[in-house]
């Protein structure tokens, strides 16, 4: 059965590429080469940050972040506005498995921001609210 959203490769001497939406041909090409791109639709939070806490959430003064099983990485933290800019980043290494550490917000406009979290290759991104 063919599937919705699916690119389809045929090749006989040649390479015929067909995708296809709503059960109809969108487009059918053929082609002399394939070149596979990989395209990051998203980020996403590795498991390696499921015990990640932020709070309070919606925050006044201070983002309290505690999280377990950081080993001896480097840990970047940063507060991030909603249009990408970072106004807050702090490098730490930590020594111990657990990490806990604050943000000082009293002095940032009220909204939404994000706090992103990163180790060696894995990142975390959450939503916060100060206000």
């Amino acid at each position: 059965m063919i599937q919705e959203n699916t690119l389809y490769c045929f090749k006989n001497d040649t390479l015929r590429l067909i995708l296809v939406k709503d059960n109809c041909t969108l487009r059918a090409e053929t082609a002399t080469a394939l070149y596979l791109v990989k395209v990051p639709t998203g980020i996403q939070n590795t498991s390696f940050f499921n015990d990640v806490k932020l709070y309070p959430n919606p925050a006044e003064d201070r983002i309290n972040i505690e999280i377990d099983n950081t080993g001896e990485q480097k840990t970047v933290v940063e507060l991030v506005t909603v249009t990408g800019t970072v106004i807050y980043r702090m490098e730490y290494r930590n020594s111990q498995d657990h990490f806990a550490g604050q943000i000082e917000v009293s002095d940032y406009a009220r909204g939404m921001y994000f706090v992103r979290i990163r180790q060696e290759g894995a990142m975390y991104n959450a939503k916060i609210v100060l206000r």
